[in-house]
């Protein structure tokens, strides 16, 4: 596919914006609620993750994350260690392990999504009304267009 120079320069400048918010350099501001807690980025979608999940199973939470199952094992074990969530059987189905969190775990995402209303509604506040609603309801869009293509490029590399 060629690109006129618009595209091109458009392209550029979505391509700039995505990678900043990619790298969650803001997740930062909510990584340690204590001193000797301090979380990783994806720590945080871990917790938000399996607060999420319908019956809190490994691979609910692995599929929310968008990981393979390994890969959330270990999120899910760092978040086990620092006491904010823990493993066990399923009690209706014990083929399954299940993962919940913990008291102090609810009190840090609780503490965390304060902290993220908070700075958001801070971000938004920068924008005119018009284009605060536009990004609000073009947002959840753009996640989908972006899930639907990789969902084509993985169906055409399983080809």
């Amino acid at each position: 596919m060629q690109l006129d120079d618009a595209a091109r320069a458009e392209a550029v400048a979505f391509g700039l914006a995505w990678r900043d918010l990619r790298r969650a350099r803001w997740l930062t501001a909510f990584a340690s609620l204590d001193a000797g807690r301090p979380l990783e980025a994806s720590e945080i979608d871990t917790l938000d993750q399996i607060a999420w999940s319908e019956h809190g199973r490994m691979h609910e939470i692995a599929d929310g994350l968008q990981v393979e199952a390994s890969t959330a094992t270990r999120a899910v074990d760092r978040l086990i260690r620092k006491g904010l969530a823990e493993r066990g059987r399923d009690p209706v189905n014990g083929r399954y392990m299940r993962v919940w969190l913990t008291d102090e775990g609810d009190r840090v995402r609780a503490a965390l999504i304060e902290r993220r209303l908070t700075f958001v509604s801070e971000v938004l506040d920068r924008f005119e009304p018009g284009d605060r609603a536009d990004l609000v309801r073009l947002l959840p869009e753009l996640a989908a267009a972006i899930g639907d293509v990789l969902r084509v490029d993985r169906e055409e590399l399983s080809a």
